[in-house]
């Protein structure tokens, strides 16, 4: 192979292997507890106006993370990432293992309904869900 191939070979793999940084935008957000060893509905949308930061390294997957910027920081460290789903709708799920900023266990599902995202994290007594946008 010539230089030239060398170094555009190069330079595409570098630029694949840039972290992934995504931010969001929250509209909605609703949530449910465990009252009495029973899950309550979720609540009714609730309208919010907080910014969402995802970031993501491609080969490794410990310096994933997800931050939700509402009245208190929530940022969730990936642990692990589940495998790819789809809905009955077609819609793709992706699932994580996390950990929060206080050093809980979770896990955060992530529902690309394609125009927005439903970011869901389950906690053992509360469950908490973001309908996210893309930032124009």
């Amino acid at each position: 192979m010539n230089k030239l191939t060398i170094t555009l070979l190069t330079l595409l793999t570098l630029s694949s292997c840039r972290i992934s940084k995504f931010e969001l935008k929250g509209d909605k957000f609703s949530y449910r507890e465990m009252v009495n060893n029973e899950w309550t509905q979720f609540t009714d949308w609730q309208p919010i106006d907080i910014k969402v930061k995802f970031k993501k390294a491609p080969f490794n997957i410990l310096k994933g993370k997800i931050i939700f910027y509402d009245k208190t920081k929530l940022s969730l460290k990936i642990i692990q990432e589940n495998e790819e789903s789809k809905t009955e709708k077609g819609e793709r799920i992706i699932s994580y293992n996390c950990v929060d900023n206080d050093g809980a266990k979770c896990y955060l599902i992530i529902i690309d309904k394609g125009e927005s995202v439903n970011a869901i994290v389950y906690y053992t007594n509360l469950n908490l869900c973001y309908n996210l946008l893309e930032i124009k």
